[in-house]
């Protein structure tokens, strides 16, 4: 029988380091001002000193485990959604598992650039209906400011780093509580819209990934709605991927949605990519029985998005 994936924990973590506007203004022709009124962002954080990808993962990771009251012996396996892996290879989950001190079960990456935290949950959920894993830790990072061109106005000062982790295991089936519906898509036509340039720093055509964003979230929201047979009236809470407050405002106007339930944390952490899911979800105070959509846009390009009942 087909079991329902349910969210059991979430965990965050972000580095110490707290960037803010001014720092951008003290080199680059920007202020305090223009920054906030084109992207909604006032601070972000970036990993400092010997703080990466893997070990913010194990953070948050070790407060899910904390906050659901497991070790991880009860974990049977790490997916870890990033773009920004220490390495090519070896999977940064696996690295996660040894600071985690796991030495059982299996662990990889996954990578759908800012879309990740969707794709990977969809993963996840396939391997724990099909029974090939009871329990799963399902991590969120990413260190974005390692890939950015620091003399770039249009993409240094919206990203930031961080992590989400969700301890995630399989609930019956007749079980109103768990996963309800996933929709994912991609279309690589717009693969060179967004990318990380060989010389390093992010290119993006900004108009077109604005107008994507604002389109294919709706669209990913009004999908898992009607496949989960819900009205939007019906949704106690959205978390949109935090690309841009613009986005997320016009995503609001457009969809007639109630901001009251749209969730917004880009304002202190910026764009952390496949970790801004998570992130936002853990400073959002949900309760058990809310019914959470979440939505995301990626490179690829890649979209879609998530109904579940908390």
């Amino acid at each position: 029988m087909m079991s329902k994936t349910c969210i059991v924990s979430v965990g965050s973590a972000l580095p110490a380091r707290i960037v803010n506007n001014t720092y951008f203004s003290s080199y680059l022709e920007t202020s305090e001002e223009w920054i906030q009124s084109r992207v909604g962002i006032s601070s972000r954080h970036w990993i400092d000193g010997e703080e990466d990808t893997a070990t913010l993962g194990a953070q948050a990771a070790r407060c899910a485990l904390k906050k659901a009251g497991l070790d991880i012996n009860a974990i049977d396996g790490i997916i870890l959604a990033t773009s920004t892996p220490l390495h090519r290879f070896p999977a940064t989950a696996t690295k996660i598992q040894s600071l985690l001190n796991m030495n059982h079960g299996f662990a990889f990456d996954i990578q759908a650039a800012c879309s990740g935290f969707i794709y990977g949950l969809s993963v996840c959920h396939a391997m724990i209906s099909s029974h090939q894993a009871h329990r799963l830790l399902y991590i969120c990072a990413e260190s974005m400011s390692q890939l950015l061109d620091m003399y770039d106005r249009s993409t240094a000062v919206i990203f930031g780093d961080g992590a989400g982790a969700l301890i995630l295991e399989n609930n019956p089936a007749n079980s109103s509580k768990g996963l309800i519906a996933c929709s994912l898509n991609s279309n690589g036509r717009h693969y060179d819209q967004l990318y990380v340039k060989k010389e390093g720093g992010i290119y993006m055509e900004g108009k077109d990934i604005f107008k994507h964003a604002t389109t294919k979230m709706l669209s990913s929201l009004h999908d898992v709605c009607s496949k989960g047979n819900v009205s939007m009236s019906d949704l106690d809470w959205i978390i949109p991927h935090q690309a841009n407050q613009r986005i997320i405002d016009y995503m609001i106007d457009k969809g007639d949605l109630d901001p009251q339930k749209v969730v917004a944390t880009i304002k202190h952490h910026g764009n952390t990519s496949a970790a801004s899911i998570p992130l936002a979800l853990d400073s959002t105070p949900v309760k058990k029985g809310d019914l959470i959509a979440m939505v995301a846009l990626g490179a690829g390009l890649t979209w879609g998005g998530c109904l579940v009942q908390y």
